[in-house]
């Protein structure tokens, strides 16, 4: 398994579990390599929570300023408050 970059940042530990997330990871195999990597398990777990809710926010941003995107989001919410 990979190891963090040793540097002082916090930045490169989130840099680093960010790969795996892109790589198609799950949340737990991150998790469990950056404990084996000396991080503590809640530690881990928080860059993790961190790491997901910014990708999401970052995608609703996103749809937000896409025109296209933007109207079939608002479709979707209709139908989904109509049932």
């Amino acid at each position: 398994m990979a190891t963090i970059p040793q540097q002082p940042e916090n930045k490169t530990v989130y840099q680093y579990a960010a790969s795996l997330l892109r790589a198609g990871k799950k949340t737990t195999d991150i998790e469990s390599a950056l404990v084996a990597d000396g991080l503590s398990q809640q530690r881990a777990k928080a860059i993790v929570k961190n790491l997901q809710h910014t990708r999401k926010a970052s995608f609703t941003h996103y749809v937000s300023l896409h025109p296209q995107l933007h109207k079939i989001k608002n479709q979707v919410t209709r139908l989904i408050r109509r049932k």
